[in-house]
C-alpha cells in the first residue's frame, strides 16, 4: 500500500458533504465510502483513509490544479505552486503530478514554465527536430513491417 496522502475519517465526512453540495448528489456517506474502498482507490487503516496507489493521488492533485488554474481566486496560488514544482522536478511527487498536469491541461503557462526550466537545465542543446534529428533512428528501422 502506498501512503502518500491520508485523511482522518472525520475529515472524509467534510469531503463527502462538499461533493454532495457541488454535484447535487444525495449518496449517503457510508455508501460513498464503501464504493471508493471497493474500487480499491482508497483503503482504511485504523482511523485514516489512504490512497492505495500513488498514481491515483498524482492524478487527482493534477486534476484539481488543471480544473482550477483559470479561476481568478485560485490562479495566482496555483501558478506559484506550478513554478515551485517545475523548479524542484527532482522531487518524485512533483515530477509525477506535472506529468498528469501536462496531460490534463494544455495551459500555456504550464508549458512555458516547463520549457523554460528545460532550457535552463540544458542550455547547450537545441530542441529535437523530428524531421532531421531522427534520420539515424529512421535508418535503423529500415522498412516498416507489413
Amino acid at each position: 500500500m502506498y501512503v502518500l496522502f491520508k485523511i482522518k475519517k472525520r475529515s472524509v465526512h467534510v469531503v463527502h458533504s462538499d461533493f454532495n453540495s457541488v454535484y447535487w448528489e444525495s449518496i449517503g456517506f457510508e455508501e460513498y465510502k464503501n464504493k471508493l474502498l471497493k474500487s480499491s482507490l482508497l483503503y482504511e487503516h485504523y482511523d485514516q483513509i489512504k490512497f492505495k496507489y500513488a498514481y491515483v493521488y498524482y492524478y487527482f492533485v493534477a486534476k484539481y490544479l488543471a480544473d482550477n488554474l483559470e479561476k481568478e481566486n485560485k490562479k495566482e496560488r496555483i501558478q506559484k505552486l506550478v513554478v515551485d514544482m517545475v523548479n524542484n522536478l527532482y522531487k518524485d511527487d512533483y515530477a509525477n503530478i506535472l506529468m498528469f498536469l501536462i496531460h490534463l491541461s494544455k495551459n500555456e503557462f504550464i508549458l512555458k514554465q516547463i520549457l523554460d526550466a528545460a532550457k535552463q537545465s540544458f542550455p547547450d542543446y537545441n530542441e529535437i527536430l523530428l524531421q532531421s534529428d531522427t534520420e539515424v533512428l529512421n535508418e535503423l528501422i529500415g522498412e516498416l513491417p507489413k
